[in-house]
């Protein structure tokens, strides 16, 4: 989402927040249901009022590493990978013109947020925008070391048709 949001976003993002925490510390599966329904509707609330769409978009994880795709122009994707800032290794993505960053956001595991040194996911979401073939690059490493060979790495290329 983006850094600055509209009083009534930024209340439906803590309603939802609310109701997901709600669903997470109960063991009735009907209160449960209940919970993640009306955190779902906010969502689409909140989706709607900001103009975009990320909640359909294909998501790649590592799995797509070193694969090329097809999209077409205005089209929303993610990218998800395991990140653990904690131990100060962290993914340093390569983003070229032509595609669009909409959002840049490093996710706790919902279940272990209050452990300290836990790992989580860092989801970038973009937007296409202009025809042809964009190549995105990321290398998980220390900032304050030099890139090593051995380094994780994720490479994805976008056709823009």
């Amino acid at each position: 989402m983006p850094e600055e949001l509209s009083c009534s976003a930024d209340a439906n993002v803590c309603k939802i927040s609310n109701y997901m925490e709600m669903a997470n510390t109960h063991t009735n599966p009907i209160f449960i249901n209940g919970q993640i329904f009306k955190a779902r509707a906010l969502m689409k609330e909140v989706v709607e009022e900001l103009g975009m769409d990320c909640m359909n978009a294909t998501t790649f994880e590592q799995d797509a590493n070193d694969t090329f795709v097809k999209m077409g122009p205005d089209e929303a994707f993610n990218i998800q990978l395991e990140e653990n800032p904690s131990t100060g290794y962290a993914w340093e993505m390569t983003i070229p013109d032509g595609l669009i960053l909409v959002n840049d956001k490093f996710i706790p595991p919902h279940i272990s947020y209050d452990i300290v040194g836990a790992g989580g996911t860092h989801v970038w979401s973009f937007r296409t925008s202009d025809p042809g073939i964009y190549n995105i690059r990321a290398v998980y490493k220390r900032s304050w070391e030099q890139q090593c060979i051995d380094d994780k790495t994720f490479e994805l290329t976008i056709t823009v048709e």
